[in-house]
């Protein structure tokens, strides 16, 4: 349910992801995050992958804004954040987490340290 990754000299590559088997239709994902004050390149995302079919990358980047600040009420930079609009076909595999791989998301992480927690897929009506 919670995970936490630090990198003293900013040069963080980390990934991890759960997969699941849904019924078709639009999910939202959302999960609550944190990074280091001004880091970029940390991201939740979901991937849905379906046979014959390129798979689709939804991302949403984790806020670097550090340990000491308040927003909406929760402390030490922690955002609740979301995707919505996920598309799931007949037969599609879901798989959602975090991610800081330039490989994967397109964008160098410099984040000292980044964490994620709560991550809840849940059907769009």
């Amino acid at each position: 349910r919670y995970i936490d990754a630090y990198s003293y000299n900013r040069d963080l590559i980390f990934q991890a992801e759960r997969t699941e088997v849904v019924e078709p239709g639009k999910y939202t994902l959302s999960f609550y995050g944190r990074a280091s004050d001004g880091g970029e390149g940390s991201f939740g995302y979901v991937q849905v992958v379906s046979e014959g079919n390129e798979p689709v990358l939804y991302l949403k980047e984790i806020p670097g804004l550090g340990n000491m600040i308040e927003v909406d009420n929760l402390p030490h930079g922690w955002v609740k954040l979301t995707i919505d609009d996920i598309i799931v076909p007949e037969g599609a595999t879901v798989k959602y987490g975090v991610s800081t791989d330039k490989m994967f998301t397109g964008k160098y992480c410099n984040v000292e340290y980044f964490s994620v927690t709560d991550f809840e897929l849940t059907p769009k009506e």
